[in-house]
């Protein structure tokens, strides 16, 4: 019997139209549904599945007691290993189980929850033939853009890059512009690019695209930095620097 693992974003609270099609494809062909026990679309899924009779569905959990688990469903508990202590490293030994024990992943992104996007990135690795939709431009991936290239610049594109991101990637990229955090977010602040408002980074309205503005409730929490970011500094930094060696240089000589 075949197994598909079908995941998604919390954030998702009703199964998008388009998605219908290859979910009822997937039970009319009797495939065991391997699911998980949150919500958003973990627990949709399951709702839509004992709506319409459909019981050969498997629930995942880290818990004795799944956290949502309809009856008649049947259920396999995952053994935590030793040393597992936040939430989140959990769940994601829960989330690898099922892309280990599937033939086919189905995966409902937002766009921008890491769970989901994390759940792609293993699907390509593990080699599991894959569907993913996003809810955020509302279809199906072509298959061709299902690779992790392309699976980052969605995230990307919604989440942007963390501070120790940005200076994680220009150290792979041999321009260590930034020795840390702090020196990044103190170059940007004297140069006018971002600025400080009761212990929060906001950026300058002139340099507005080149952040991801996080909030919380509407108030701003701090920024983000996103793919516009990454090719000003290397067009305006790293000219500087390559200005600054070249007179050096000139004067050595």
């Amino acid at each position: 019997m075949k197994k598909v693992f079908i995941s998604g974003s919390i954030s998702i609270k009703k199964i998008p139209k388009s998605v219908y099609g290859s979910l009822n494809k997937i039970i009319d062909m009797g495939m065991e549904i391997l699911i998980g026990d949150a919500g958003g679309i973990d627990k949709v899924i399951q709702d839509y599945c004992y709506k319409v009779g459909y019981f050969n569905v498997i629930v995942y959990s880290v818990y004795d007691e799944p956290r949502y688990f309809l009856k008649g469903f049947g259920f396999k508990k995952i053994e935590l290993v030793d040393g597992l202590k936040k939430e989140r490293e959990k769940q994601v030994l829960k989330d690898n189980a099922m892309s280990s024990d599937c033939d086919f992943c189905l995966i409902v992104w937002d766009g921008k929850s890491k769970g989901s996007y994390f759940n792609i990135l293993r699907a390509i690795e593990f080699g599991k033939k894959t569907k993913v939709y996003v809810d955020s431009i509302g279809q199906f991936l072509d298959s061709q853009k299902i690779t992790e290239n392309d699976i980052e610049s969605i995230y990307r594109d919604s989440n942007g890059y963390s501070a120790a991101e940005v200076v994680e990637y220009f150290e792979k990229e041999g321009n260590g512009f930034f020795s840390s955090t702090r020196e990044l977010y103190k170059i940007l602040m004297d140069r006018g690019i971002i600025k400080k408002i009761e212990g929060v980074y906001h950026p300058v309205s002139d340099y507005g695209n080149l952040f991801i503005v996080k909030k919380y409730r509407g108030r701003i929490t701090g920024i983000n930095f996103n793919d516009k970011f990454i090719d000003w500094v290397d067009c305006n930094l790293c000219e500087e620097r390559n200005s600054d060696l070249k007179q050096m240089d000139f004067q050595f000589n």
